[in-house]
């Protein structure tokens, strides 16, 4: 059983090696015996019950990936993250059953370095309970989560050592993201695409920490002086993502460029391209994309 277990790779193997698990014939002493493994996605194929002694039996899983899963419900998921008291990374997006409640009581593991519950019915109560019980958490998602407004809400904090946010397509508001801002300066990846609720005000007084390395602004408010703020502020950047942006058409641009950025995103803009000089300004530039931009022309280059 053991060597079996180590040596599949594939998640249908894994299946397999699960599906004919029986407590009766192997010991407690050889399931310890197996590494920390990363459970992915196979809550749907066994009876929760077998499900639930699998997981308990193994040495501390550190992974589980329950993204998309149609039947697990908070139940469930509070008895599996139970079993796994020093859990790392937990990925439930997409879990329709999940609720707003069950998020709110789910007592996570102080261990927790990564939660993804996009496309999620997480609210504010929730998302209070996972500030308060992962401290250690590093890399937050959640995106299209409509419950949940994200605003200056005093009586929580975020984890100081969180690197990589995305609220995408979220209710986050400008208040909520100048706290977040304030309080993690490790920060190096934030995902705001489609956030309606920061207005351009807010971007132009916004304290970016100088650590950011890649950012997502697509579909908001931004515009030329909050974009100035942006790279005036950071100084690592190496990848924007503006995709329609209806406040920054690209003959707006005229703003200088940070010399560390690889990657520049501006498909689907208005307006006409008028800075062939981003080449010699940014140096170590790799990817320009303009896709699908309606006023780019053969001359805009020249």
């Amino acid at each position: 059983m053991v060597s079996a277990v180590r040596s599949c790779q594939a998640v249908g193997k894994w299946m397999a090696v699960c599906k004919a698990y029986e407590p009766s014939r192997v010991s407690t002493q050889a399931l310890y015996r197996i590494p920390a493994l990363a459970i992915e996605r196979i809550y749907r194929h066994l009876p929760e019950e077998t499900f639930c002694k699998f997981v308990g039996l193994l040495v501390g899983p550190e992974s589980l990936n329950f993204s998309n899963n149609q039947t697990l419900d908070d139940a469930a998921l509070a008895r599996l993250v139970k079993k796994c008291p020093c859990l790392k990374r937990l990925d439930v997006s997409g879990c329709p059953k999940l609720t707003a409640q069950g998020f709110a009581s789910l007592k996570l593991p102080p261990t927790l370095e990564v939660f993804r519950a996009n496309n999620s019915s997480i609210d504010e109560a929730g998302f209070k309970n996972l500030m308060d019980s992962c401290r250690g958490l590093v890399q937050l998602q959640l995106a299209r989560c409509p419950k949940l407004m994200v605003d200056m809400v005093e009586d929580f904090s975020y984890p100081p050592q969180l690197q990589s946010v995305d609220f995408s397509q979220g209710l986050i508001l400008g208040a909520g993201l100048k706290k977040l801002l304030t309080e993690c300066t490790s920060l190096h990846t934030i995902g705001l695409m489609g956030c309606m609720g920061i207005r351009d005000e807010d971007y132009q007084t916004l304290n970016w920490p100088k650590t950011l390395q890649e950012v997502d602004l697509s579909r908001t408010h931004l515009a030329i002086k909050g974009l100035h703020n942006l790279f005036e502020k950071t100084e690592k950047l190496k990848k924007i993502t503006m995709k329609e942006c209806i406040y920054l058409p690209l003959d707006a641009l005229d703003v200088a460029f940070p010399n560390t950025l690889e990657v520049i995103i501006l498909d689907r803009n208005l307006g006409k391209f008028t800075r062939p000089d981003l080449f010699s300004q940014c140096k170590n530039l790799k990817i320009l994309s303009l896709k699908e931009c309606p006023d780019l022309t053969q001359y805009s280059f020249n």
